[in-house]
């Protein structure tokens, strides 16, 4: 949220400064959009120069297509301004060429929610557009509730359609915002920290899956989850309800404004196209953060906050409004000096994290082709630099313990968890008390890991084979039953090897009583 804010001020101050042409930042967007949605439909017919689409087949130039679409989906009312804006014939048959690419590339992501919001995003636009043709059929008041119930409706009808394609995907997301609604409960007002989602989520799914009716319905589509998947809920988790009020403020005072000033028909046609253009641009964006997290990535937030930058410079130029900042040229050098000055700050530390996560990466590749103490020599190389590094930390802690050094790895994984959470980090702590010989902590962090994640079977397996080894046959009985009659959620040898196994240890166990 602070970055937002902060973002927003920085590009409000250096636009107004500057006095950009917002017809500049509407072709950068065009062209970058035309870039990607080329690269992805190549990369759709098997043409992938990039070798990024290794798990999807489109992704333009990002790892999956949620990220692609987030890219492109926006430009649509940008690119519908400036077929408007241009008067020429050619121009205007090149934008309606990449109008039809951009939307292609959409429709074949197969990612629904981008589906609507390019929807959405037309839509509105076209009905700014066309407000003055509307007004002459309907008057004001009868505009506003048609305008709501259809719009209601729409979005209602088009929401239940999209969650029938893949309700599989639809309920993982369900799952997601119930638990996150357990979160707010604890922390209403001042939420639980910015940042401290991705930390604070996978306890309160094993806290969640402890209840076994939850398991029966919820288990198979339940993920280790960094975030809420939808961008308000992450708001209002993170920063309360005073957060969410002050997000929200911010967007009801732009439409607000923008759409006041477009019924007032006080704009010229230019500066018309352009804040339609822009606030129909955002309204696809929100549409997007209703069901991801797509103001998390730098790219769009750098668009979002230029959109709402361009709706404040029109709506000064037109009437007075919240957004207006009185500043003199000498505040704005002084704003944009001490953002540089903090920038050559902060640029040296980045370079230096830079630089130890390829380190990192070494390590990583070290550890995977089984030479551990190499990869800890790396490790430590880098440890002064990343050592708040959650990430780090349990991969650090891992390494450790895959070599029988339990104790330090025990104390890198317990700190790994003050700013990361995965199951695997209990998992490997599992792994550390049991090597060292405390039994009843290890039981402890495998159980942790089983509620975290309900569908997996390895958390049971290991379960099964500690209390096999500490001689409680009735519970390793019990753990290898569910092993074997729990469903396999992604089919693979691991998983098979698992059930072959505990079918073993089952039929030795019968024996022996």
């Amino acid at each position: 949220m602070i970055f937002l804010l902060l973002n927003f001020l920085v590009f409000y101050f250096s636009f107004d400064f500057i006095k950009i042409n917002s017809k500049i930042i509407f072709f950068t967007i065009l062209i970058v959009a035309v870039i990607e949605s080329f690269i992805g439909l190549l990369q759709n017919y098997g043409f992938d120069f990039t070798a990024l689409a290794t798990f999807y087949k489109i992704v333009g130039t990002y790892t999956t297509p949620t990220l692609f679409v987030a890219c492109i989906t926006h430009a649509l009312p940008v690119v519908l301004a400036l077929y408007y804006l241009n008067k020429n014939e050619n121009i205007k048959n090149i934008i309606l060429f990449t109008i039809g690419l951009i939307l292609l590339a959409v429709l074949l992501s197969g990612i629904r929610a981008a589906w609507l919001a390019a929807f959405v995003g037309i839509g509105l636009f076209f009905l700014l557009k066309d407000l003055n043709i509307i007004k002459q059929w309907l008057s004001k008041r009868h505009i506003k509730i048609f305008t709501v119930i259809a719009s209601l409706l729409l979005i209602m009808f088009l929401t239940l359609m999209l969650y029938y394609i893949r309700p599989a995907s639809a309920n993982a997301r369900l799952l997601i915002w119930r638990i996150s609604l357990n979160m707010i409960k604890d922390h209403p007002i001042t939420g639980i920290g910015l940042g401290n989602f991705a930390v604070q989520y996978m306890n309160y799914q094993a806290e969640f899956f402890k209840n076994p009716a939850n398991i029966e319905h919820w288990a198979n589509v339940a993920g280790n989850v960094n975030h809420a998947h939808n961008e308000f809920l992450q708001i209002f988790v993170e920063t309360g309800i005073l957060g969410l009020l002050l997000f929200l403020a911010i967007l009801f005072f732009t439409y607000q404004d923008t759409f006041r000033l477009i019924r007032a028909n006080r704009l010229n046609e230019e500066d018309r196209l352009i804040i339609i253009g822009s606030i129909s641009a955002i309204s696809s964006i929100l549409v997007l953060s209703f069901f991801g997290f797509f103001l998390y990535f730098p790219y769009l937030t750098i668009f979002f906050i230029a959109y709402l930058a361009i709706i404040g410079s029109i709506l000064k130029k037109y009437q007075k409004g919240i957004i207006e900042f009185h500043l003199t040229r000498s505040v704005h050098l002084t704003f944009l000096f001490i953002i540089t000055a903090l920038f050559l700050q902060i640029a040296p530390k980045m370079y230096k994290e830079y630089k130890a996560r390829k380190v990192w990466q070494q390590a990583l590749i070290l550890a995977l082709y089984k030479q551990p103490e190499l990869a800890i020599k790396k490790y430590n190389q880098i440890y002064d630099t990343l050592k708040d590094n959650g990430e780090f930390l349990f991969m650090f802690g891992a390494t450790y313990v895959s070599i029988d050094s339990c104790q330090k790895g025990i104390e890198l994984l317990e700190r790994s968890k003050l700013n990361y959470n995965n199951p695997k980090i209990y998992i490997a702590l599992g792994n550390g008390y049991e090597k060292s010989g405390r039994f009843q902590k290890a039981i402890k962090n495998y159980q942790i890991a089983g509620y975290m994640m309900p569908h997996q079977l390895y958390p049971h397996y290991l379960l099964a084979k500690l209390y096999h080894k500490i001689k409680n046959d009735k519970k390793a009985i019990s753990e290898a039953q569910i092993v074997i009659n729990k469903p396999i959620k992604i089919d693979s040898p691991a998983a098979r090897q698992m059930k072959e196994k505990m079918h073993v240890l089952l039929d030795k166990l019968k024996k022996d009583h």
